[in-house]
C-alpha cells in the first residue's frame, strides 16, 4: 500500500459532500477574482477614454496650444494634460463636451501655465459607454461576491447541492467522482 500516492486514497474518498467542499471554495475564489477582473477593466476603459480624449482636444485645438507652447518655449506634446471627464454608475456623465486641461507642470499650484480647452464628444461616446459598462459590470461583481461572502454555509451547501441535483453539468460532477471513486477502489 505504501507505493500507492496518497492522492489515489484521497480521491478514493471523495464523495459528493466534498464535491460541494470544492465547489465552494472556488465559487468563492471565482467571485473574488470577478471583482479583481472587473476593476482591471474599468482602469482599462477609463484610461483608454482619458487617453483619447486628450489626443482629440489637442489634436483639436494643436495650433493654440503650438503658439501657447513656442511663446514658453515648450512643445505641445510635453504638456501635462488631464481629462476632467467623469462618467457614473447612475448612467449620467459630463455631458457632450470633453474638457482637458493642459499645463506646464503636473502639479497645478505649481503650474506657471494652465489652459482648459474643449471639444465636443463625438467619437468618444462609444469608449465613454465601454466605460459605464465597466462601471456597472464592476458593480455587478462586488454585489455577487458581496451576497457569496455574506451566505452561510449552510446557504451555500444547499444552493450548490441543488445545483449538483438539478442541472446536468451538476450530475455530470457526482458521475465523474463516483467514477473515479470506483476505479480506484479496486487499486488500493
Amino acid at each position: 500500500m505504501s507505493d500507492i500516492p496518497k492522492e489515489a486514497v484521497a480521491a478514493m474518498k471523495l464523495n459528493r459532500a466534498d464535491a460541494v467542499k470544492l465547489v465552494a471554495a472556488s465559487m468563492i475564489e471565482l467571485a473574488a477574482n470577478d471583482v479583481a477582473a472587473c476593476e482591471a477593466a474599468l482602469i482599462e476603459a477609463r484610461t483608454e477614454f482619458f487617453e483619447n480624449a486628450v489626443a482629440i482636444v489637442r489634436s483639436t485645438h494643436f495650433q493654440l496650444l503650438g503658439e501657447v507652447c513656442g511663446d514658453l518655449g515648450r512643445t505641445v506634446e510635453s504638456l501635462h494634460a488631464s481629462c476632467t471627464y467623469r462618467v457614473y454608475a447612475a448612467g449620467s456623465d459630463s455631458g457632450d463636451t470633453v474638457e482637458v486641461v493642459f499645463s506646464d507642470c503636473q502639479q497645478s499650484f505649481d503650474s506657471k501655465f494652465r489652459i482648459v480647452l474643449s471639444a465636443k464628444l463625438g467619437t468618444l461616446s462609444h469608449a465613454r459607454d465601454r466605460w459605464l459598462a465597466a462601471i456597472m459590470n464592476l458593480e455587478r461583481a462586488a454585489d455577487r461576491d458581496l451576497r457569496v461572502g455574506a451566505m452561510s454555509k449552510e446557504a451555500r451547501d444547499l444552493l450548490i447541492k441543488a445545483a449538483l441535483n438539478d442541472s446536468d453539468e451538476g450530475k455530470a460532477v457526482v458521475a465523474s467522482i463516483k467514477a473515479l471513486s470506483a476505479s480506484l477502489k479496486g487499486k488500493v
